[in-house]
C-alpha cells in the first residue's frame, strides 16, 4: 500500500451547512413549475382556440379545476476529510505517510432531486354561445388590431410572447406588444360570467 488516507464521512457537518437552502429552493421549483404549467396551460388553450376559430374550426372552451399536485424533494449529502498528507512522504519509505494536523481537505458530495404530478380535471365551461362571442368578437377585427396573429414562419413564432402550433405548418402567435391584452381576454373567457341585467 503506498499511501494510508483516513476518510471519515462528514454527513453532520455538511447538512448543517446546506440544510437552511433546502425549504427556500423546494418552494422556488414549486412554484416555477407546477404553477407556471397550470398558467401556460390557460394561455396556450386560449390562444389554440383563437387560431382555429380564426380558421373557421370548431372551438370548445374548457373550464379546469380541482387541481392537485404531489411534489417529491430529495437531498443527500456527504463528505471526506483527509487529514494525513501523502504528498511528503518519507524518501525510500513508500508504505510511510506523514500524519500532519494541520493538512486537510474537505470534499462534500452534494445531489438533488425533484419530481412533481400536477393533476386537474377539465369540463366544457358553461355559457359556450357568449364566450364563442367574445372569440369571434376578437378574430374579426382587423389583422393589426388583433391579439394574436397566424404565421407559417417558425421563426416568428420563436420571437414572440406565447406561440401555439395549429398544425399544417401554421402558428398561432401572440406578439410581445399585445401580452396585457391577451392576459385580460384569458381572464375573461376561461372565467367567464354572464353579465348581470341592470337593475329596474
Amino acid at each position: 500500500m503506498n499511501a494510508i488516507v483516513l476518510r471519515r464521512r462528514l454527513l453532520f457537518p455538511v447538512l448543517l451547512l446546506l440544510a437552511g437552502c433546502q425549504g427556500p429552493l423546494a418552494t422556488f421549483n414549486y412554484k416555477h413549475g407546477f404553477e407556471g404549467a397550470i398558467l401556460r396551460m390557460y394561455e396556450d388553450h386560449v390562444l389554440a382556440n383563437l387560431g382555429r376559430r380564426a380558421n373557421g374550426r370548431f372551438i370548445i372552451q374548457m373550464q379546469f379545476g380541482n387541481f392537485a399536485s404531489n411534489v417529491t424533494y430529495g437531498t443527500n449529502m456527504s463528505g471526506e476529510l483527509d487529514i494525513f498528507d501523502t504528498s511528503n512522504t518519507i524518501t525510500g519509505s513508500p508504505n510511510t505517510v506523514e500524519f500532519n494536523p494541520g493538512f486537510w481537505t474537505i470534499s462534500p458530495n452534494v445531489g438533488s432531486s425533484l419530481s412533481g404530478h400536477a393533476g386537474f380535471v377539465a369540463n366544457p365551461a358553461s355559457n359556450q354561445d357568449q364566450i364563442l362571442a367574445l372569440y369571434d368578437a376578437e378574430v374579426e377585427k382587423p389583422p393589426e388590431t388583433r391579439l394574436f396573429f397566424i404565421s407559417r414562419n417558425s421563426r416568428d413564432a420563436s420571437r414572440c410572447y406565447r406561440s401555439v402550433n395549429l398544425g399544417h405548418g401554421e402558428w398561432a402567435c401572440v406578439p410581445k406588444e399585445m401580452t396585457r391584452q391577451f392576459a385580460d381576454f384569458v381572464t375573461r373567457v376561461s372565467f367567464y360570467r354572464p353579465e348581470e341585467p341592470p337593475a329596474p
